[in-house]
Formats: structure tokens, sequence, C-alpha cells
């Protein structure tokens, strides 16, 4: 049928004509180069308008505000990099806090204050009723962690309030680690029905793009991995060991059972003539952790939460970096001791293993603290090995793990659904 189509239309020549000059009338009229830029300068001055009326709300994770983000050593960071860019890209910023916080972290952005005596999930879902007027305004929801989304999903529900959250990590799994079965359960619940009702999901690795694939249209999944001020964190110098001087180890994080820091004290033992461990942040876990380094005779400095801007020179200080972990996210401590220069040596673990690549940017090691303590024995070994690893380590995070492109990427995703919506 299409060859007599054909055949039939070659044979009409009047009507051939006629379909030619009226296709070139349609490449005039849609496709022409000046057409084309109209259009694009259009869909760019519809998305400038849109942002900059649009009033962005933001969700903190459970039970999260000042507070707690200064107690981890977060707050300059988050006010700085991520409040500073959405101050700059829309007219409004409400932070929606679970503390008691009603200051103001740039000129057009704000934090409104939670209910302290409420429990984080009681408030989460009352918090779009408390502040109704607000919550009515808000021309997208920014959720940082998709456990959270609470708030946001019950937004979506009343007002049809657009939605843009972060699945960071296996909530129901890291709840369970945790010690918090119910609430695992109940995170995991609220983490599926978000990526379900968002508009863009990011995720930080490729493994939590596949599970959330699983969950959701792939066309709404955004890859985007935690980034880090390659200004702040340099590639550190590496001076020649004297004959006597130790390896420098650092950890920086929580010290909470799911960081596995016992195993550390295990694997650190046989080495500990020769090591020096410096852990940067505080936990549940601290008192006993320095009895247990105490007793394995091991050099250990604990010295609780610090600014965030402080971090960097300690990792200079430092050899080589060390993530026993049982499971992470994207972990940002681990991608800016790599923008640091340092050899990582890491637990063959979800979140680790997407980040460190084996032999190349640092050392995965599977298995016990046996296996730890042959990995920190290749370092001590081995002074060559530790500078070629945080050598690359660092030009791995030049690469990937800019801030400056993973927060331009993050505008370009919230800018378009402000604009869609």
């Amino acid at each position: 049928k299409f060859t007599d189509e054909v055949d039939a239309l070659l044979r009409d020549q009047t009507r051939l004509m006629r379909y030619g000059k009226r296709a070139r009338e349609v490449v005039d009229e849609r496709f022409t180069w000046q057409n084309c830029a109209a259009r694009t300068g259009e869909l760019h001055e519809r998305i400038d308008t849109a942002r900059r009326f649009a009033h962005i709300g933001v969700v903190l994770n459970s039970g999260d505000g000042v507070a707690t983000m200064t107690r981890e050593g977060q707050l300059a960071r988050f006010e700085k990099f991520y409040v500073g860019e959405w101050a700059k890209q829309f007219r409004e910023v409400s932070i929606f806090s679970y503390g008691d916080d009603r200051g103001r972290p740039a000129e057009n952005a704000s934090y409104v204050p939670g209910r302290p005596g409420l429990a984080g999930l009681l408030y989460a879902a009352i918090m779009p009723l408390v502040h109704r007027r607000r919550f009515r305004r808000l021309s997208l929801i920014r959720v940082m962690q998709a456990g959270a989304a609470i708030p946001a999903l019950i937004a979506k529900a009343l007002w049809r309030t657009p939605m843009v959250v972060t699945y960071g990590y296996r909530y129901d799994e890291s709840m369970q680690r945790k010690g918090r079965p119910l609430y695992a359960k109940l995170a995991g619940a609220i983490a599926r029905r978000a990526v379900r009702r968002a508009d863009r999901v990011i995720v930080t690795t490729p493994s939590l793009r596949d599970e959330v694939a699983a969950l959701t249209d792939e066309a709404k999944i955004e890859l985007v991995p935690n980034g880090v001020d390659l200004s702040a964190f340099r590639q550190k110098s590496h001076a020649k060991p004297g004959a006597d001087a130790r390896l420098e180890l650092i950890f920086v994080g929580r010290l909470t059972p799911q960081k596995n820091l016992a195993l550390l004290a295990d694997a650190l033992e046989p080495h500990k003539d020769r090591v020096r461990l410096t852990l940067v942040g505080d936990g549940q876990e601290r008192s006993r952790l320095e009895a247990a380094y105490r007793q394995a005779g091991i050099d250990a400095r604990f010295l609780g939460t610090i600014a965030h801007e402080n971090l960097p020179s300690l990792l200079q200080a430092a050899d080589a970096f060390v993530l026993p972990s049982r499971i992470e996210g994207h972990p940002k401590a681990l991608i800016e001791a790599m923008a640091s220069g340092l050899a990582c040596v890491g637990a063959d673990v979800e979140g680790i293993r997407d980040v460190i690549r084996p032999n190349e940017t640092g050392l995965l090691v599977a298995g016990g603290p046996t296996s730890f303590a042959e990995a920190v024995g290749h370092l001590l070994d081995d002074p060559a090995l530790v500078e070629r690893l945080g050598t690359a380590a660092r030009e791995q995070a030049e690469a990937m793990y800019d801030l400056r492109r993973t927060l331009a990427r993050e505008r370009e995703i919230l800018r378009s659904v402000v604009a869609g919506s």
C-alpha cells in the first residue's frame, strides 16, 4: 500500500508540487534557526519569570533543625552553599525546622519554627496545617531526604504543590541497623511513597538510581552525587615520612554502631606502634570506643564535633582516611577526604563501593578486622601507594564531586519543575 501511494504521488505532479510547497511553508514557520532561537528565548524567559516569583519550601530530615546541624558540624555548609544557592535563584526560601529556629541565613531566606515539644513524626503530619498560609504559597517543596517527606506528601495531596526529593540511602535498612525496627518500616514506606509522588527524584549513586527505577518513572530520576568544595578541601602535599614517622589516620562521622568503629580498634591493634588515629565526630558510642582504643593501646584522639570550616586542616594533617561502616548512602566525609588527596580505606559495602575505585582511588576491604589490618599494613609498607591513591582520589573528586557543578545541576532541576508547574 505504501508503494502504491508513492507511485500515485509521483504520477501526480500537481499534488507533488502542492505538498512540496506546503512542506517548505511548515519549515519556514517552525524550523528556521530564527524561530527555534525565539522559542528557546521564550522558554528561558518563562523559566526566569517563574524563578523570580517562586517561593521554595525546604523540608529538613525528621527532627532536624539548627541545633542538630550545629551538633553534626553541617550548619555552615548547609547555609553557605545550599541556602545561599536557593536564595539567589528564588524570590523567597522557607526552611521548615523541627526546632525553635527563627533566624535568617540569607536576606530572603528564613527558618520557620517547629514545635520542639512534639515528636518528629507527629509534627511532620501537622506541619502543613500549622503553617497553612505559608505552605499554600509555596511554588515547590524541596525534601532533603525522602524518608522525611510526610509534610510534602500532605501538601501535594491538599494543594498539588510540586516536590523534589532526595533518595540518599536505604531508609528502612539504616533505621533497622540503628535498632528502630518499627520506624524502619515506616521510613521505608514514606520514602517509597515519596518517590512515586515526587515530580523529580534526586539520587546520589547509581545503585540507588536502580532501586528507585523499580518504584517510579525512570524519566524523573536525576543522578546528582553529593558535592565537595574543592577550593576548601585541597590536594595535600605528601612529604616523605621519616624512619620513625607514624601513619596518620583519620575518621570523620558519627560515633554510632553503623560506623563499625569497634572493628577498627581490633584492626589497628597489630599496628598500634606505627599508626595514630584522629576521630572527628560524636555519638552514643563515644565512651565505649574510648575505652576500647585505650585498652588496645592505640594512640587515638577523640575530638568530638567540630565546625565544618575547621575540617580541611585536619584532613590536610592526615595520611589516610578510614571508613569501616556497615552501610552508607553517599558519604560526604569520604569524598571530602578524597578531595584532600588522602588514601582512603573503606569497607566493601553499599555506599562506599559506589565511590572508591578499588586499588585505584582507595582500598576496599571485605571481611573483618584481619582484612582491614592487612589493608592498613599495605599503606604502612608502601608510602608510594599512599601518594598514588591520594592523587587519584583527588582527580576523581575533581571530575565527579565538584560542589559548583552539583549545585548547578540541582538548580536546573528545581527551576525546570517550577517552570512546569
